[in-house]
């Protein structure tokens, strides 16, 4: 009754607001309740219409956060197209967190698919910007996924040392409950691995620090199959433990081995009647072939080897197809994990390369400021000479600077030379004061529009540069926006590149500033009416860059 109200609560809202504000309040309310109450979020997440999300970023927002709920209230999905929306939206925004959480939950919904590969892929990406974040939970719950994918795909191996990074990153975050689910996860890898004493020895060192009977009783459970494994023939521990813990808990493979176990020790009814709760959690051919297994271990211990055989041949005939799938997802799991940290690498690479490369251009604009400086105390009597070595100083200051801009900083060096320099001798021309000096600065002004105007390959390359810092974004406005041709595109790209106003009306051969602006605001338009899916960040790209002339 009390979901009902509110459910109605939050629709009578909607329906009688604003829709945007709302709707964003709602996501607002479902954010800030998911960690302490995630049914509430669900609850808040399912009452909203669907209509009401007309905006993409709130529509990529909710999207996250009901992956979120569904997975915090232990609802299972196989299905991308929440997640899909997430990665695309948050894969071209600097917002690193929720790229992570999407990345992480595409990678649950992948491994719900049994689409080990994509899984892989999306927990590594998931670790990536982790990492840069220092966020070690979900370094750790990235590590442990990764770690369930090796055990599905029989990387046993693999799945260890997963597992330790996992424990390394819950321990970092203080997450002592997560920790304590590694320590269970790693002793059931080892068993998986056939190293039955070190899972034996884990468990019982971590069994008193458990403090739940469920943890305790779960590696109760692992000591008892790693025993029955390593073949010492002691049964009887097994049996004690199995009839110690709570069944309530017990797994189809429980009941298997502790029906093995029964058999090896004489209680032949009652390993019967194990076998029989066995079959009937089996739900699936996977299942029944797996309690097949254990039948057939069974009547091979009674002597009835004929029927231990058909047993084993029919189960076998399932798990080889399941081996088979399993291994080739695991060869193209390694090839795409081979690839992914390349891009990774070569995404450094490259990241470090403009570092260094800001980093020189501020060392150089230091220097050339401490001359310029040291200049002006030295000959001060000389003030033609000192203003003229002052504006070369200023336009070299400028092209570097350029790089604090977050627009221009995305622009190779050919157009913060070229387009800058002519931005320089715009409001050089502007300020001068003497008709001589204005004639001057015109002509080189002139000379250099002129220049750029017959040139195509200067805005050829300032879209390939627009392309390559920008995700594509000229690319994308070619295919979303086609009635945008020709030298459209053009002044487009160069309000994109963050140019001023002044400099674009003397480059395109307008009349005035006035009309470059009014070309803006007639492309903006047309952008908006499109319906282009990256509307929203073209009309941001078009925004005017407000930057004053250095004095």
């Amino acid at each position: 009754m009390k979901r009902l109200l509110f459910c109605f609560w939050v629709l009578t809202l909607l329906s009688s607001c604003s829709g945007g504000k709302i709707v964003r309040d709602a996501l607002d309310k479902a954010e800030k309740s998911m960690q302490i109450s995630p049914e509430q979020s669900l609850v808040i997440l399912q009452s909203i219409p669907q209509t009401k999300i007309t905006d993409t970023r709130q529509r990529a927002r909710y999207a996250l956060l009901m992956s979120q709920a569904l997975d915090k209230n232990y609802i299972d999905i196989d299905s991308d197209s929440l997640t899909r929306k997430a990665v695309e939206y948050y894969d071209c925004t600097r917002d690193r967190k929720s790229r992570m959480l999407a990345y992480y939950y595409n990678g649950l919904v992948m491994s719900n698919a049994h689409r080990y590969t994509e899984s892989a892929i999306s927990f590594e990406k998931a670790i990536f910007e982790a990492s840069l974040l220092s966020d070690y939970l979900y370094l750790g719950l990235s590590n442990r996924s990764l770690a369930e994918i090796m055990n599905l795909t029989l990387n046993f191996s693999g799945a260890i040392q997963y597992e330790k990074k996992a424990i390394n990153y819950f321990q970092q975050a203080g997450a002592s409950l997560y920790e304590l689910y590694g320590w269970l996860s790693l002793a059931t890898a080892y068993s998986n691995n056939k190293q039955y004493d070190k899972a034996i020895a884990l468990s019982d060192s971590l069994f008193y620090l458990s403090g739940t009977k469920v943890l305790q009783d779960s590696f109760e459970q692992i000591k008892a199959v790693s025993i029955i494994e390593s073949r010492t023939r002691d049964y009887l521990g097994p049996v004690d433990i199995y009839r110690r813990v709570d069944k309530q808990y017990f797994h189809l493979s429980d009941y298997g081995y502790y029906a093995y176990a029964l058999d090896m020790i004489g209680q032949h009814d009652s390993a019967d009647w194990y076998l029989k709760k066995a079959f009937e959690l089996s739900t699936n051919r996977v299942d029944s072939a797996a309690v097949k297994v254990f039948q057939a271990r069974i009547n091979n211990h009674r002597g009835n080897y004929k029927l231990a055989y058909q047993l084993l041949d029919k189960a076998t005939m399932v798990q080889d197809s399941i081996v088979r799938n399993t291994l080739r997802q695991s060869v193209s799991m390694a090839q795409k994990d081979f690839f992914n940290k390349e891009a990774q690498y070569q995404k450094l690479k490259a990241h470090n390369a403009k570092v260094t490369t800001v980093m020189i251009s501020l060392t150089f604009l230091l220097l050339l400021i401490s001359g310029g400086l040291i200049v002006m105390q030295i000959k001060k009597e000389k003030d033609t000479q000192l203003k003229e070595q002052m504006v070369r100083l200023v336009m070299e200051k400028e092209k570097t600077s350029i790089l604090f801009s977050d627009n221009a900083s995305l622009l190779g060096s050919l157009f913060s030379e070229r387009l800058g320099h002519i931005d320089r001798l715009a409001y050089d021309y502007l300020s001068a004061r003497t008709v001589e000096e204005k004639e001057r600065i015109f002509k080189e002004y002139k000379r250099n529009c002129t220049y750029l105007l017959k040139d195509n390959s200067v805005f050829d390359s300032l879209e390939a540069d627009l392309n390559k810092y920008c995700s594509d974004i000229m690319e994308k406005l070619r295919l979303e926006v086609p009635s945008i041709k020709g030298e459209h595109r053009i002044i487009i790209s160069l309000f994109f590149a963050g140019i001023p106003t002044i400099a674009i009306q003397a480059i395109t051969g307008k009349q005035s500033r006035k009309a470059v602006e009014m070309e803006r605001s007639r492309l903006r338009k047309i952008i908006r009416a499109s319906g282009a899916e990256h509307s929203d960040l073209f009309l941001e790209m078009m925004e005017t860059k407000k930057r004053q002339p250095e004095e």
